[in-house]
């Protein structure tokens, strides 16, 4: 490789390599966001020479406010990357993104929809540990729900119990072609006092 600068903006690149088209991989937001707005990206990896354009579509009609990085070089190869703000309400109502990387060797695209997080609730039971004659422990198992988030609450005679009550982290319980099924258990422990 040699390169050189020839007034602003300007690089020339000499390269012998051959040319490697880019592999595309879509990056979307992770967890709830309150915002308006969304943020996309498009990560291009492993491609050469270093030119590369980006362009970002939704349903079909092209978007034009879009951030395109300069690409940085890791061992012999490219990475770039691309980033989008879309309307939440769009996100939120499945339409399509895509991001189409062009290079020498063609076009790579990807293209993003925002995720169907299948729901399903607990099946829930409650046992309660042989009493003696210092403490009760009431056991609560949550199996096979999704997504992973939960919260378990405890009630004696109509008014939260906060204190003396330990959970267990959340456990992958298996695999479905719609998800992952979650189970998770809390324990709470009654003195005779109480």
């Amino acid at each position: 490789y040699a390169f050189g600068y020839w007034g602003k903006g300007t690089l020339v690149t000499v390269s012998s390599a051959t040319p490697k088209s880019p592999s595309v991989f879509p990056l979307m937001e992770c967890g709830s966001v309150t915002r308006n707005m969304v943020t996309l990206g498009c990560l291009a990896t492993d491609f050469t020479p270093s030119s590369l354009t980006y362009s970002w579509s939704k349903s079909g009609a092209a978007l034009t406010d879009f951030i395109q990085y300069p690409p940085t070089m890791t061992g012999n190869y490219y990475t770039g990357i691309s980033q989008i703000s879309v309307n939440r309400n769009d996100w939120d109502n499945g339409d399509d993104f895509k991001c189409v990387a062009a290079h020498s060797t063609g076009n790579v695209e990807a293209t993003l929809t925002k995720p169907i997080v299948d729901c399903q609730l607990p099946t829930v039971s409650l046992s309660v540990s042989s009493a003696d004659e210092q403490e009760t422990v009431f056991a609560c198992l949550a199996k096979d729900f999704s997504p992973k988030n939960y919260e378990v609450k405890w009630f004696r005679n109509g008014k939260e119990v906060t204190s003396k009550i330990s959970n267990t982290p959340v456990k992958e319980e298996s695999k479905t072609p719609n998800g992952t099924l979650y189970s998770a258990a809390s324990f709470l422990t009654v003195s005779s006092s109480d």
